[in-house]
């Protein structure tokens, strides 16, 4: 006599497919958890208080308290010798050179922790 019934069969199709479904979102949840690491970011604030000093020296002092690698291009080589006077109180690279190229004409781009000046905007 068979001791399985319908019922039996029903139970483990359901038992499978839940498992599978448990499966499934555990993987999904497990790459998404490594994925939301692999995004940090590098909030880094710096403290300035320079006077009379070029663009050039602020992005040189940067570099050396820092891992970020500045790039020139051609056109801003002029607007990068220019002298200003930087004071700042914690603040992140981004506000630090929205403050410092103001008035300059001159553009940035930040590339994971590499920053790139492109001339005039």
């Amino acid at each position: 006599m068979n001791k399985n019934t319908i019922a039996d069969k029903i139970h483990r199709n359901i038992s499978k497919q839940t498992v599978r479904i448990m499966r499934t979102t555990l993987f999904f949840l497990l790459c998404s958890l490594m994925f939301s690491q692999a995004a940090t970011s590098y909030s880094q604030v710096f403290d300035f208080n320079l006077r009379s000093t070029t663009i050039r020296e602020v992005c040189k002092e940067i570099e050396r308290k820092s891992d970020y690698i500045f790039v020139f291009s051609d056109n801003s080589e002029k607007m990068i010798n220019r002298k200003i006077d930087l004071k700042a109180k914690k603040e992140n690279v981004a506000d630090l050179l929205e403050s410092v190229l103001s008035n300059t004409g001159l553009a940035y781009k930040i590339l994971d922790k590499q920053s790139a000046f492109q001339g005039i905007r």
